[in-house]
């Protein structure tokens, strides 16, 4: 049925304390309070706890980025990044971090100092994520996909060419996953059809 007005009000004071980033975390568990008292379904409860863990993680890797640029160092940038990525960060605000470490790569190349880099185990680290992430596009395969974008979030990427292949990743991604969903929609609409075609029809 509809919702009741106590139920849209609830709705409302919960998009509301959710329609940003600086999320009151006592004022969402109020809401929460309220919404629950309302009636409202369960589903829609757990999605905006859900959101508002996506907005405490988005909030926490913008800090992370912030502390990072005042450091300076590659390690903290690259931690920030990865935290960006797992937390979906908006990448115009990681975009200051990844011009920091294109400017220490280039820096590194210009005063031969690339050589040392190259034999890093976390170099080499980053270099087995982006072939994984390689082949789970090419492979267009859900799980292996699931898995290289997790891995590849952890890594702090930082270079253009693996910034796309992320981006790439994530898009083929959502193709699966909407492919999937197609299909398993067609297979019920066809056990559907075939359940009703073995019912027997009631005389008239």
């Amino acid at each position: 049925g509809q919702p009741s007005e106590a139920q849209k009000a609830a709705l409302a004071r919960l998009a509301n304390v959710l329609c940003n980033d600086e999320v009151d975390e006592a004022e969402v568990q109020r809401a929460m309070v309220a919404g629950r008292a309302a009636g409202l379904h369960p589903a829609q409860l757990d999605e905006a706890r859900c959101a508002s863990e996506r907005a405490a993680a988005r909030r926490q890797a913008r800090e992370a980025v912030a502390q990072a640029m005042e450091k300076g160092d590659e390690e903290s940038l690259r931690s920030a990044v990865a935290e960006a990525d797992r937390a979906l960060l908006d990448m115009r605000e990681v975009q200051p971090a990844l011009k920091r470490l294109e400017e220490m790569q280039a820096s590194r190349a210009t005063s031969g100092e690339n050589e040392v880099e190259q034999e890093s185990p976390t170099k080499l680290k980053r270099e087995e994520v982006v072939m994984r992430l390689k082949k789970a596009v090419k492979s267009r395969d859900f799980h292996q996909l699931t898995d290289a974008i997790h891995e590849a979030e952890g890594a702090g990427l930082a270079e253009r060419s693996q910034r796309a292949l992320l981006a790439e990743a994530r898009v083929t991604l959502k193709i699966v996953v909407a492919r999937r969903e197609t299909d398993q929609r067609r297979r019920h609409s066809a056990n559907s059809d075939a359940a009703a075609m073995l019912t027997p029809v009631a005389a008239a």
